[in-house]
């Protein structure tokens, strides 16, 4: 019964043994910049604590150096002196030794949280382009199984819907599709499209003429202007950017989110034209909008402020 006792003891020590592994592993960078910053604080107080001392060392190598001055023989003298110089670095030693190693651990520390955090990275950026490359692959194989155009609507999660358009040619109403893309965007991607029977889902620009060359053109100016913004500025929203191309004709009803997205002083601004070949071509007439917003600004200005709170109340009269 004992060797039970003993034998489950043993499993549960090892157990916790390796939790507490798995979590110091996992924690690794988080526990050695916490131990830095305290090693590194407590050199510093012990720092200021010595520096008290410094005064007691120098007043007895003064004492000593006077006392080797009354030595006749000059060997004597000499060999006196370099005993009271060692001493005294000895007690510098003594005094400031302390801070040294602590401040110094701590250094080392954070080097060593800052050296984990680097691996890390590493290891994720090879993971990046590892998973990119065999998605690409993949997409290249199922182009070639089933073709290049429903690949992309299946990527894009691209549907079409029916609907009947009279032009009052007095010949009535006739059956037509568009195709409508959903998917394979994020939240700061943007349809730029021009105004068609798919406008009910907001998918339109009053800006959007529907041809690829003139609104290219179009789309280039205002990133231009967006980077010259951003060069005068220092900083500039995706808001801002929407409610220049005319993406929103009320700006109440841009979405919250894209006044905290911001570029800020450095960045290039894009709107992933370049990605889109096919709009380039001039094979469609439309283009998705990839902005690269590189930061988040918490505090709002107030101006953006009283749209958003003029937004809320148009909801509130819309829901009412």
């Amino acid at each position: 019964m004992i060797g039970n006792i003993v034998a489950k003891a043993m499993l549960s020590s090892n157990v916790l043994a390796k939790k507490a592994g798995t979590v110091i592993h996992e924690n690794a960078d988080k526990i050695l910049v916490t131990a830095g910053v305290g090693f590194v604080i407590g050199g510093t107080v012990s720092a200021v604590v010595s520096s008290k001392n410094v005064a007691n060392v120098i007043e007895r190598h003064k004492k000593a150096i006077a006392k080797t001055e009354k030595i006749d023989d000059q060997k004597e003298r000499g060999h006196a002196k370099l005993t009271v110089y060692k001493d005294t670095a000895i007690g510098m030693l003594q005094t400031f030794g302390p801070c040294v190693l602590l401040t110094g651990t701590g250094i080392a520390c954070i080097m060593g949280s800052h050296y984990i955090l680097t691996q890390r990275l590493a290891s994720c950026q090879a993971a990046y382009t590892m998973l990119d490359t065999s998605f690409r692959e993949y997409r290249e194989r199922v182009k070639d199984k089933i073709g290049a155009e429903k690949e992309l609507d299946i990527y894009n999660d691209a549907h079409t819907i029916e609907y009947f358009e009279d032009k009052g040619d007095g010949k009535g109403a006739k059956k037509s599709t568009i195709k409508v893309e959903n998917g394979a965007h994020g939240p700061y991607d943007f349809k730029f499209a021009p105004k068609t029977e798919d406008s009910q889902h907001g998918f339109f620009n009053p800006n959007c003429t529907g041809i690829p060359e003139r609104d290219r053109d179009f789309l280039y100016q205002r990133q231009w202007w967006a980077q010259d913004q951003l060069n005068r500025q220092g900083e500039l929203s995706v808001a801002d950017v929407l409610w220049s191309i005319d993406q929103y004709k009320d700006k109440r009803l841009i979405p919250t989110y894209c006044f905290d997205m911001v570029w800020k002083r450095g960045d290039i601004v894009s709107f992933g034209i370049e990605d889109d070949v096919e709009f380039l071509k001039g094979n469609k007439n439309y283009i998705w909008l990839h902005f690269n917003p590189s930061g988040f600004r918490r505090k709002l200005r107030k101006e953006e402020a009283a749209y958003l709170n003029a937004s809320r109340e148009l909801v509130n009269e819309q829901l009412g």
